[in-house]
């Protein structure tokens, strides 16, 4: 779990970076944009045509540059943000993998250490209503589940349930959803 956790701060840190450094792609190619709209309609008049003309190419030879060069940059940040998305789906998977078969009771009472079930004295006598059996789910599925539990209250879907993934059903007769990420829960809006 620490190895999970770890990768996915990592992976949350180079998403962070990765925004940032389009940002200031986004403000240089606006800077460029803006500066090669205003050209050299702004120098002193009194300057010589030459040197005009030597500037204006300058200009323009940094421009194709900057331009190239922030194509590639952009081209290298959706490569790593799709690395990036296939760690976390990679983490998401181990994850899932973890809890696959675990289990969460709830309402069985708190047993000392020498205690036994047998002592607890639940096969006859405690009500089943106190017992409540669930699959385990990893966090990411827990919120998951609780979004999809509200989305099912507010459009009026009759099932929402989880086995093997969270499940979503308007009524008895129509299909079954299957939510992956929450991004299913707006897509179906």
């Amino acid at each position: 779990m620490v190895a999970t956790k770890q990768l996915r701060k990592e992976n949350e840190e180079l998403r962070e970076e990765i925004t940032q450094l389009k940002e200031k792609l986004d403000e240089i190619s606006l800077g460029l944009k803006v500066a090669s709209q205003k050209g050299t309609t702004t120098l002193d008049q009194t300057k010589s045509i030459e040197f005009l003309s030597n500037q204006h190419d300058d200009f323009v030879k940094f421009t194709t540059t900057a331009m190239k060069d922030i194509r590639e940059i952009t081209t290298r940040l959706d490569k790593i943000e799709k690395k990036c998305d296939s760690i976390t789906q990679a983490v998401d998977d181990i994850e899932s993998y973890s809890y696959r078969y675990n289990i969460k009771i709830h309402g069985v009472p708190m047993t000392a250490e020498n205690e036994s079930t047998s002592q607890l004295d639940l096969p006859g006598s405690a009500p089943l209503n106190r017992l409540s059996i669930y699959d385990h789910l990893t966090p990411k599925q827990q919120n998951l589940f609780y979004e999809a539990k509200k989305y099912r209250e507010v459009k009026q879907y009759k099932y929402c349930w989880v086995k093997q993934g969270v499940l979503l059903r308007k009524n008895d007769s129509s299909t079954v959803i299957k939510l992956n990420k929450l991004e299913d829960l707006t897509s179906l809006q």
